[in-house]
């Protein structure tokens, strides 16, 4: 067994910390981050964005699309990143989607 006053201790902790550290780096596809985005999209679009914040929507929809190029491509992290941003774009639409009607008063 080992312990702190073994030779071996501290190399095999270091050992097992960076094993740790590169398992979680190694991230699967970012399977949530895309699900989310395509449904902020069709929430967006169904209030609207495509008339009232549609500079907004396609760009959440470009984004969504090179999400999912970036994921056939096997680059998870970016994927995950533009899936994000898709994601942030058609929040941004609802929001716009939901305040043009105050704005026409």
């Amino acid at each position: 067994m080992l312990h702190a006053n073994n030779r071996m201790f501290w190399p095999v902790c270091c050992a097992a910390i960076v094993v740790v550290v590169l398992l979680g780096a190694c991230a699967g596809p970012p399977l949530q981050a895309m699900s989310d985005a395509r449904q902020m999209i069709a929430v967006a679009a169904a209030a609207g964005a495509d008339s009232k914040a549609p500079e907004r929507l396609q760009a959440a929809r470009g984004r969504l699309r090179e999400a999912e190029s970036l994921l056939m491509n096997g680059d998870y992290k970016a994927a995950k990143t533009a899936a994000s941003d898709a994601r942030e774009q058609a929040s941004s639409a609802l929001v716009m989607s939901h305040d043009a009607p105050r704005r026409e008063r």
